[in-house]
């Protein structure tokens, strides 16, 4: 069980780096060239993280 989960966590990483990449890509095209800001993208990302660690606080307590 623990490996699987163990994979599973790391895939969540990798699509987000997957998503992020395909983010600034988009914003290549947008935005005609300007730059588009890394802390923009990364508070996104870490808001979103805080969020469903929040909503999946109460499943992962029950866990044993």
């Amino acid at each position: 069980m623990w490996p699987a989960l163990m994979i599973a966590s790391s895939a969540f990483q990798a699509g987000a780096s997957i998503i992020k990449d395909f983010v600034f890509i988009d914003a290549a095209k947008r935005l005609k060239g300007k730059p588009l800001d890394i802390f923009v993208v990364n508070s996104f990302g870490s808001g979103f993280q805080a969020l469903f660690a929040l909503l999946f606080m109460p499943f992962l307590s029950n866990m044993k």
